[in-house]
């Protein structure tokens, strides 16, 4: 039996430099250093920053809803009573935390619910956070509910 020793060593050097080329791309794109995976992580930390705004956001709220919430007869009572409360969050004629003044704008009859020895207000906030080269837009609608 007779073998071809010069194909032999062709498709040798063929594997080997196939090999070396896989090799090499596969160092480049693990030493890159802009590769897909840091856009995802840096786009996930913006998004998780307005997540925790909206938490604090509606913490405050819950609680002013509790606080206006209490003994009321009428929608008009309970507007009242919240922007009451909501006036102990500004300094300097400004809120502390921004997104409340679009709470404040909200606070109409037709976003309030009387029901049921139970007051429920529905708002709609919108977060925004930017930075130098990113920016997101976080909207959300929820409703707070407090006993009477």
């Amino acid at each position: 039996m007779m073998r071809n020793k010069k194909a032999d060593v062709s498709i040798t050097l063929l594997v080997v430099m196939i090999l070396f080329l896989a090799g090499a791309a596969l160092y480049i794109f693990i030493t890159s250093p802009v590769n897909g995976d840091n856009l995802k992580i840096d786009t996930y930390k913006y998004l998780d920053n307005s997540k925790e705004e909206a938490v604090r956001i509606n913490f405050v709220v819950r609680d002013l809803v509790n606080k206006a919430a209490s003994k009321v007869s009428s929608k008009q009572e309970f507007s009242d009573n919240f922007k009451k409360e909501l006036e102990k969050y500004k300094s300097k004629g400004k809120y502390i935390i921004s997104e409340l003044s679009q709470v404040e704008s909200q606070i109409k009859e037709e976003n309030i619910e009387i029901k049921d020895n139970q007051v429920s207000l529905d708002v709609k906030i919108t977060i925004k956070d930017e930075s130098s080269d990113f920016s997101a837009l976080y909207t959300y609608k929820e409703k707070f509910k407090a006993e009477i």
